[in-house]
């Protein structure tokens, strides 16, 4: 999930090799130049046997206020995101 400074919000998935295309209405529509904070959203196993969720990500990149991700459209066209693990 990105999130731009006048509240407006895009969403892409992360595919094999953490590559993604980011949408706003779409997966592949686009999104406004501007500049955006990031959260990883969904990072998770879930075990329903167990009842147990792993998160795949540290959790303060599960909201766009803690993670410290951001980028700038259309100044950049290619982002190295790197996360810890949890």
């Amino acid at each position: 999930m990105v999130e731009s400074g006048d509240g407006g919000g895009s969403w892409g998935r992360i595919q094999q090799a953490g590559r993604f295309t980011i949408g706003t209405f779409t997966e592949k529509d686009g999104i406004k130049a501007g500049t955006y904070r990031v959260a990883i959203k969904d990072a998770e196993i879930s075990d329903l046997a167990k009842g147990t969720v792993q998160q795949l990500v540290h959790r303060r990149f599960l909201s766009p206020e803690t993670s410290g991700l951001s980028f700038s459209v259309p100044d950049q066209m290619s982002w190295d995101i790197v996360v810890d693990k949890p």
